[in-house]
This record gives C-alpha cells, structure tokens and sequence, in this order.
C-alpha cells in the first residue's frame, strides 16, 4: 500500500490513495447508509437573520464502546451526539482495527459525517477539543467513501481513500 508523507508546519499527513478498493468502498457505503444517524443544533449568536438555532449541515452518528460519552465538538453546540455501541457495527469494528494496525495507534471512537448534497462541509476548524489528548500529539485518521471533493488541506481524498493527520507539536 503506497502512502504518500505531506509535511504542513507542525503536521504531518499520510495519505494512502486507495486504502480500500472501489468493490470494498461501495460495500461499505451500503452498510454506512443502514446507521442511525442524527444531527446536533447550534446556537449561531450572530446570524444574518438574527440570532438563532439552526440545525447541523450534516448527519452524524458517534460510536464508541463508552455509554456514558456524549461527543461535544463545539461550545455552541446543544445536547451533543449521544453515543452508539460501536460493538455493534462489526465493520465499522474491522475499519477501525484496520487503521490502527496500519497507524500504530489505538483510537476509541468513529464519528461518521454523512454529507447527501455537494453543499455540505466542513468549515475550516481545529480538532483542538481537550477530550482528544495532549494537544502536541493529536492524531486524526480520515476516511472517504462518498463523492471525490477537495480536502481542504489542498489534496483531493477519493472513493477509499485514508488521509491521516499527525499533529506532531504546537
């Protein structure tokens, strides 16, 4: 498996093209599109229209194998997203496995986005939540399945495609 190493300031970035094959990516779509997914509600203080709260652009779904972890990603986001077993998606349990036998590093949750428009996004952002660890070795595996898009760390991120980001010291 070919990766191609990026170094962007203090990060660095594997990029694995084809992490998982066309056949395999479109299984996983199919499996990915059965989760329950929900969205979380923002307060936006400063809106156009007003002040208001307003409903996440994307679906999202957070499993892990804690209860009791509700995933807050935002001060300004209301009630979080509750979590789901991840004990009980058997191939999301293979994916994660899989990234972590190839990063060499034990992870203890997925967030699933799913993105159904070509508008919806992410805005640009820091994974700087305190939950993720010290914030001088935050690592941050990111897997596609869905329409080819830029990644906005200026690379393009296709069907099966990983892209994992080493934040390696402030």
């Amino acid at each position: 498996m070919d990766v191609e190493e990026i170094t962007l300031g203090n990060c660095r970035v594997d990029f694995y093209r084809d992490y998982y094959s066309p056949q395999q990516s479109a299984e996983i779509v199919e499996q990915l599109a059965k989760l329950p997914y929900g969205y979380t509600y923002f307060y936006m203080p400063f809106a156009r229209k007003g002040s208001r709260w307003s409903k996440s652009h994307r679906k999202m779904i957070w499993l892990t194998e804690d209860p009791d972890w509700v995933y807050f990603f935002s001060n300004n986001h209301v009630g979080g997203l509750k979590p789901h077993d991840l004990n009980q998606y058997p191939f999301l349990l293979d994916i994660k496995k899989r990234i972590e036998r190839t990063t060499r590093q034990k992870f203890n949750a997925l967030l699933v986005n799913e993105y159904v428009g070509g508008s919806e996004k992410l805005n640009w952002h820091d994974d700087d939540d305190k939950w993720l660890g010290p914030q001088d070795r935050v690592i941050v595996p990111s897997l596609s399945f869905g329409t080819e898009r830029d990644f906005q760390l200026r690379l393009t991120v296709g069907f099966g495609g990983l892209l994992v980001i080493w934040i390696l010291g402030v």
